[in-house]
């Protein structure tokens, strides 16, 4: 009997040294690499995402294209980009500033 109760606290040690082992080393391990997967996916789609519109640009064969960043801050800026890229040597930019003041 006694050795049945000394095995059962052992199985028990062993069993508690695991979860802490599990609680402390792998989640924040599992955590870790669950957020670069997540950040490798974002990174994933927005390239396939400029794959196509990139492949769709090429299908409508436009010659120049108008676009306007937002910097930051509610700034931005408007760039004219002529295609196709590698023949032209410039990208002309003109800034347009912008702001929005929103009041409560």
């Amino acid at each position: 009997m006694a050795t049945a109760s000394r095995s059962r606290e052992e199985t028990d040690a062993k069993v508690q040294k695991f979860e802490g082992f599990l609680e402390e080393k792998l989640k924040p391990d599992l955590v870790h690499v669950v957020a670069q997967r997540d950040k490798a996916l974002e990174e994933q789609k927005v390239f396939s995402d400029l794959s196509k519109n990139i492949k769709h640009l090429e299908q409508q064969k436009l010659r120049k294209l108008k676009s306007l960043v937002n910097l930051g801050s509610e700034v931005y800026a408007q760039a004219e980009v002529l295609f196709p890229l590698f023949e032209h040597d410039e990208l002309r930019m003109s800034h347009h500033i912008h702001s929005s003041f929103w009041g409560d």
